[in-house]
């Protein structure tokens, strides 16, 4: 399974931070590069296939390009990518065969339980409302679907 990164991350060996820089790139360029984007550290961990403890500076330490990462509260974090253009000139994308299933498990459920799309590479639209993070601070991936199923559908 293919993911795009930022050409930078084209050599990185570890798949769960190429998970979280595809990911990071991906809401970034639908959401708008250079803001900050929180996000449930327990989320992260996932992503990333590591402990959640200590998991920021981990990130922070073993660098993940220009991607800055804050760690805001016991529970939650952020991440902002800046912009992948210089001087007018889009910086290339690389294609990133993840071969681990884990992360392309991970990868297939990233892109398909948000509400917002990130399924397509065509630009946000809509308005600023968001379904799945509607008053909510964090991008959290959420376990339950029991309020996604139809009263009548539920066992």
């Amino acid at each position: 399974m293919e993911v795009r990164i930022p050409e930078y991350a084209k050599d990185y060996h570890d798949e769960g931070i190429v998970t979280f820089i595809a990911f990071a790139m991906r809401v970034s360029e639908r959401y708008g590069f250079n803001q900050w984007y929180s996000v449930n550290k327990e989320d992260l961990a996932i992503i990333c296939n590591k402990r959640q403890s200590g998991l920021i500076e981990w990130l922070r330490d073993i660098g993940v390009g220009p991607i800055q990462l804050g760690d805001i509260l016991e529970h939650t974090c952020m991440f902002k990518m800046p912009h992948l253009k210089t001087g007018g000139q889009t910086k290339s994308h690389a294609n990133y065969q993840l071969k681990d299933q884990r992360q392309q498990l991970v990868w297939m459920y990233l892109v398909g339980v948000f509400n917002h799309n990130l399924l397509t590479d065509k630009p946000y639209t809509g308005t600023t409302y968001r379904p799945n993070s509607w008053h909510i601070p964090e991008l959290k991936v959420t376990r339950e679907a029991l309020g996604y199923i139809k009263k009548e559908d539920r066992h």
